[in-house]
């Protein structure tokens, strides 16, 4: 297999590389997966905001805040103000 794929229309990079250093798990195992509970997954967490924290090798963990082009056609914005002072505006 190779290390780059598509899937539901989007590219996918590096299928071959751990998910963390020392992960006996790959991206392609974490996309498989997802892949195989994603319509459960979906029903369970439809209507509710999603954070993403984000870890990059060599950086510390952050939360991404923007969808940038991962964003779909099916995605709505929300403001949440229960654990910030001013808004927080989802993408």
């Amino acid at each position: 297999m190779g290390s780059e794929e598509v899937r539901a229309g989007v590219t996918l990079t590096n299928l071959d590389k751990p998910l963390f250093d020392g992960a006996e798990a790959t991206k392609r195992d974490l996309v498989d997966y997802l892949e195989a509970v994603g319509e459960r997954l979906v029903r369970q967490l439809r209507d509710r905001p999603l954070s993403v924290l984000r870890v990059r090798p060599g950086q510390q963990p952050f939360m991404q805040k923007g969808t940038g082009s991962a964003r779909t056609a099916s995605s709505e914005h929300c403001s949440c103000t229960r654990f910030a002072r001013n808004p927080v505006k989802f993408p």
